[in-house]
């Protein structure tokens, strides 16, 4: 990003992505602290409405970025792991994406955060529909497409007796609510929904939510330590024995169907974007 950010006269190209040993067809494009160096940058590029043509170059370079490094591998998906702010960075972010989804956890501060999204979000679109032309002249133009909203997560929370343990259950309750109500309302009157039929009925019955995934427990470090999703780890790597490790299995197991199924899932909503 050094060469848009910093002037350097040269053109954006594709980097080089790490692939994990046991997923070869994964392709990790890691974040770096020093990253946020560039969002003052990128806000002065993006509120000068292409007044200053130094700067015409930046709203549209993480793009860029993206669709060299996409073609460079033949990607059919690109995740894009934002972190929970309100900055430059991750409105451009989010503008360079057919598709979000909201991730959640079951506390108030999530619901705080829903409230303050239903506004946020429009009103970036409504900035990214209008600065669109005033740098389609750019070497990296902005995206000409709006993200449509795919669907919430909910995690991180503990089980009791096969289901989310009481203090989680009623902030799960007003997170679904508000994601079907007040949430969904304002991103559809600002064009970030798919039309109901596109969504699958079962997943409109849930709120829009495409999965509830408890915390990971005991089995979180042993996937750090294998390098793998919790869903991946072998008897082996659960380096336990007995009812610890039978326990640890069976949970093993639970997640691989939930993921399974939420893929199932956000790859047929994504079909119809």
């Amino acid at each position: 990003m050094k060469v848009a950010f910093e002037g350097k006269p040269s053109a954006i190209n594709a980097v080089n992505c790490y692939s994990p040993q046991r997923a070869p067809s994964l392709y990790l494009l890691a974040g770096h602290a020093s990253l946020s160096e560039y969002d003052a940058a990128l806000t002065f590029a993006q509120t000068s409405n292409n007044a200053i043509a130094t700067l015409q170059n930046l709203p549209g370079a993480f793009s860029e970025l993206l669709k060299l490094t996409e073609d460079k591998y033949s990607i059919d998906y690109t995740l894009i792991d934002m972190n929970p702010s309100l900055s430059a960075i991750n409105q451009n972010l989010f503008l360079s994406s057919h598709a979000f989804i909201v991730p959640t956890n079951p506390d108030p501060f999530s619901v705080m955060a829903i409230d303050t999204l239903k506004s946020i979000l429009p009103r970036w679109i409504a900035w990214g529909r209008a600065a669109g032309p005033l740098f389609a002249g750019s070497a990296y133009p902005l995206p000409d497409f709006s993200p449509k909203f795919v669907g919430s997560l909910i995690q991180r929370f503990n089980i009791r007796k096969g289901k989310a343990a009481r203090p989680y259950r009623d902030n799960i309750a007003e997170i679904k609510a508000s994601i079907a109500g007040p949430f969904l309302d304002s991103l559809a009157k600002a064009g970030m929904t798919l039309g109901l039929d596109k969504y699958p009925p079962a997943f409109v019955t849930n709120d829009y939510c495409l999965g509830e995934i408890a915390d990971f427990q005991g089995l979180l470090p042993k996937a750090y330590d294998a390098g793998v999703p919790v869903f991946e780890l072998t008897d082996g790597e659960i380096h336990e024995t007995g009812p610890v490790l039978a326990q640890m299995v069976e949970k093993r197991g639970i997640f691989y169907g939930q993921f399974a199924d939420l893929t199932t899932t956000l790859v047929a909503i994504l079909g119809n974007v």
